[in-house]
């Protein structure tokens, strides 16, 4: 598959889980639309960028970005944007080889988004580290750039549209 792509710096695969009923998943642990229709699209478009789950990487790339970013509780997401800062390329295998274990209880669930929430904002407001603009997104492709702020605006659009969602069966 990676003959030959000595610039691959990452290969990165769905994840499935041993605990989850899919009927009854209701913060969406399985995320089958990510897995199985967005990042073979982000993927056609050399878009992909490590999710922390699932990957592979190419020990002179990860040297090269300069190990895992300990500046912010996803370290997973700093890592994919200083690998391709660098011009590292990431590639998606669309077959689920391993399995995690999803939060079972509400608690868990909350206290997991609440620290991927942290730690997007801490990328996109760190200073000079914004992958959208400014000095954070040098060698950055605009549709790169687009995709990592995307990330961090959708926490945005989530908590106005929530609330907003939840008004109009109640109007």
């Amino acid at each position: 598959l990676l003959a030959g792509c000595e610039d691959v710096a990452m290969v990165l695969t769905p994840l499935a889980f041993y605990n989850l009923n899919l009927v009854v998943d209701i913060f969406n642990h399985a995320n089958v639309h990510f897995w199985d229709y967005t990042q073979p699209g982000y993927n056609a478009l050399g878009l992909i960028s490590c999710t922390g789950t699932n990957f592979l990487l190419r020990a002179k790339a990860f040297k090269d970005a300069g190990w895992f970013p300990e500046w912010t509780l996803t370290e997973d997401f700093a890592l994919g944007i200083e690998l391709k800062r660098r011009n590292w390329q990431c590639r998606y295998v669309d077959e689920y080889l391993a399995l995690g274990e999803a939060p079972d209880e509400v608690r868990n669930c909350f206290q997991q988004r609440s620290r991927w929430a942290k730690g997007h904002f801490q990328v996109f407001f760190g200073k000079g580290r914004n992958p959208a603009f400014g000095q954070g997104s040098k060698g950055l492709s605009l549709l790169m750039r687009w995709m990592y702020g995307s990330v961090v605006l959708s926490y945005f659009s989530a908590f106005l549209g929530t609330p907003l969602l939840m008004i109009v069966p109640m109007v």
